[in-house]
């Protein structure tokens, strides 16, 4: 069984942005024939409801002939600034021998990314120019990439950050990898950018809302990766409000939209799974008198096939290290 970590992982190609959405993509199509298939998400909270907490995703996809697993905590820890920890287990399909063991960390951010994308190329108004994103952390940058990759016309990036500092800090890394087209500006208030931008991000650990109907205008897109960010009255407030899988988080996800769904119903009526747009043309984008709040909840499915593109390659490559594992069978050739 390979070992693969970070290193080989990020030599892979698969944290390149425009590989993460290609391959997103693709998966979304396996998904809508059925091809592509998450489990039923497990989770633990051995230290009560604030003490972080331990997450079990599986998932198969055939067409890569494989399943697997995403385990992953997010427990809050002075000694190390990851919240969120991700491992990712790939299985033969078939026989069922242990794959890979594959470090997660950059392929969750690749993930959050490439799902932005895709969804950033069905929903964004062409002639988007100005982008809020609230939260400066990894995946925060993930989001800004990914927005830059499909959306040619972008022309500023407002970066905000509760933590202040940590906004200057990102946008010094963009401009090193981007330049200044777009222009990536910090900012320590985002109420006035709020209703410049075009599309507003909200992708922070915030433990209560901070973005509310007062900060959204007609014609916006929200992308919402965190999980607290916006209130119940700004949700209500959106015309269309696209989901990578709703069913998936309905009955028990934390995030902000499936609180809301499970107190008030009838929002779930306004509610467009992502994946119908991979075959039908009629997008919802925002418009004059149109909000449309895009929601991601975050798939295995996806870590699954960016893991196994890394892992492909590490054989390939011979990169990452090797464990032993009773007397399985050798996985099959690549």
């Amino acid at each position: 069984m390979k070992i693969i970590d970070d290193d080989a992982v990020f030599r892979s190609g698969v944290t390149s942005m425009k590989l993460a959405i290609d391959l997103v993509e693709e998966c979304f199509r396996a998904k809508a024939a059925g091809n592509a298939v998450c489990g039923k998400e497990v989770f633990l909270k051995p230290n009560g409801p604030d003490g972080g907490a331990f997450y079990s995703l599986p998932a198969y996809h055939k067409g890569l002939g494989m399943a697997g697993i995403k385990w992953t905590s997010h427990v809050r820890n002075q000694a190390s600034p990851m919240y969120a920890k991700p491992l990712v287990l790939l299985n033969d399909l078939d026989t069922g021998t242990p794959l890979a063991l594959v470090d997660g960390y950059e392929i969750s951010a690749a993930r959050t990314g490439g799902v932005t994308g895709v969804a950033l190329k069905r929903l964004a108004r062409p002639d988007s120019e100005f982008l809020l994103c609230c939260g400066a952390g990894h995946q925060a940058k993930s989001q800004i990439r990914a927005a830059v990759t499909v959306l040619s016309g972008l022309r500023r990036v407002f970066v905000w950050s509760q933590g202040g500092s940590r906004s200057f800090e990102l946008c010094r890394k963009l401009e090193a990898e981007y330049g200044s087209n777009p222009v990536f500006e910090p900012i320590v208030d985002f109420g006035e950018r709020a209703s410049q931008a075009h599309i507003i991000i909200g992708a922070t650990s915030a433990s209560q809302p901070y973005l509310y109907e007062r900060h959204f205008s007609d014609g916006q897109l929200y992308v919402h990766i965190g999980m607290n960010d916006i209130a119940p009255e700004a949700i209500r407030s959106f015309d269309s409000i696209v989901c990578d899988d709703f069913e998936a988080g309905r009955e028990g996800s934390s995030q902000s939209l499936f609180r809301l769904c499970r107190d008030e119903p009838g929002i779930s009526e306004r509610v467009i799974p992502l994946e119908s747009f991979l075959h039908d043309n009629t997008a919802v984008r925002p418009s004059l008198g149109r909000r449309v709040m895009f929601d991601s909840f975050g798939l295995p499915i996806f870590d699954l096939v960016l893991a196994a593109e890394a892992y492909r390659y590490a054989v390939r490559n011979r990169l990452g290290g090797e464990a032993k594992l009773n007397d399985w069978d050798e996985a099959r050739s690549l």
